[in-house]
């Protein structure tokens, strides 16, 4: 029953914050191979750039899914203000200064239970249009639940009432990086530049599709 309620009020929130999408008015593009809508039966990794505090509601925008849920840095959590909002629709804490195992067991009880749960594995916002370094801490949740990773590129300088611009990636599996049953450390990081470099090319589509 506290499951059932914990998705009926997180699909409730996320559908409230699909009304933003009113306000920035996403156009979505897909890279070959992609697809504009996540299995509704299974749980997907979303990973995105991180440019702002306004990301989770960008990508319930973008990839409209009413069951998603959102992996949110400490310092963003423990705040009066925006802790409280950030729990509502649904926002998870995690740890960033240590191996916060009990975060990425939530978050792989989450995937598990069919939720789409987005992650920035840069680790941090970043001022610029540079994409970061990506973290492994992702591909170990996807591996233990499972489940594929799709990448997300939201276009930076996000102003309200202009029209906003998002590119949706291919899905990447572990298991395609994996000799073995688990991904060893360096099979993770090869992963991780991977998905890195896929991301710099969505970058560089999006950008293209502005030129044309």
């Amino acid at each position: 029953m506290k499951r059932f309620l914990m998705k009926l009020h997180v699909g409730f929130m996320c559908a409230i914050l699909r009304i933003f999408n009113l306000f920035y008015r996403v156009r979505r593009e897909a890279m070959p191979g992609a697809s504009k809508r996540l299995p509704k039966k299974s749980g997907t990794l979303v990973i995105a750039n991180h440019t702002g505090l306004k990301d989770p509601v960008l990508t319930v925008c973008v990839l409209r899914s009413l069951k998603m849920r959102f992996l949110v840095a400490e310092n963003a959590m423990d705040k009066k203000v925006t802790g409280p909002l950030l729990r509502s629709v649904g926002c998870m804490r995690i740890d960033r200064n240590i191996c916060d195992l009990q975060a990425i067991k939530k978050c792989v009880k989450a995937l598990c239970d069919g939720f789409a749960l987005t992650v920035f594995p840069e680790g941090g916002i970043q001022t610029d249009q540079a994409i970061g370094t990506f973290k492994t801490g992702m591909i170990l949740m996807a591996m233990q639940a499972n489940v594929p990773i799709v990448p997300v590129y939201l276009a930076p300088g996000i102003r309200l009432w202009h029209r906003q611009r998002a590119m949706i990636g291919k899905p990447f599996y572990v298991k395609d990086f994996s000799k073995g049953k688990f991904a060893t450390m360096a099979e993770m990081n090869e992963m991780a530049k991977a998905l890195h470099d896929y991301e710099q090319q969505m970058q560089q589509a999006l950008e293209e599709t502005r030129r044309h």
